[in-house]
């Protein structure tokens, strides 16, 4: 029983470490942002979904040197405008692309509802067309 409790706390452990994304990449410059009002938001982040958008940016998950596939995937969390699960239909869809070879980037995009935004409907666009662009222009050939 002592054995069993032990292998679950390690398992546990060890996909926790795994979920951990390797690097968090910055969209824009401070102070750069398109289509802000200027305000300082700060992440609002409840039960693994995240409702308000500071710092947009992107987590980037490498598969092995070994298993690198030299691909790349952008993944948009889903929420409908309203929030990002980013655990489920992020994190967890980044580590299944990793197995398979491919490098998986997790956008952290502003929402519609954000009261920073001048053009609501145009934010998250902005976000995903902009980590588009540093993922072709980091890309190695």
């Amino acid at each position: 029983m002592y054995r069993r409790i032990v292998c679950l706390l390690i398992i546990v452990i060890l996909n926790s470490m795994v979920l951990q994304a390797q690097e968090f990449i910055p969209l824009w410059p401070a102070g750069k942002m398109p289509n802000t009002k200027g305000m300082r938001l700060k992440d609002s982040i409840y039960n693994e979904r995240v409702y308000q958008v500071g710092t947009p940016g992107m987590y980037a998950f490498f598969p092995s040197v070994q298993e690198n596939k030299q691909c790349a995937v952008l993944i948009c969390p889903g929420g409908g405008y309203h929030h990002l699960s980013y655990q489920i239909s992020g994190f967890q869809l980044a580590k299944w692309f990793n197995t398979m070879g491919i490098s998986a980037f997790v956008l952290n995009y502003r929402l519609p509802i954000s009261p920073d935004l001048v053009q609501r409907e145009k934010g998250p666009l902005q976000d995903a067309q902009r980590a588009l662009g540093l993922m072709r222009q980091n890309a190695e050939a």
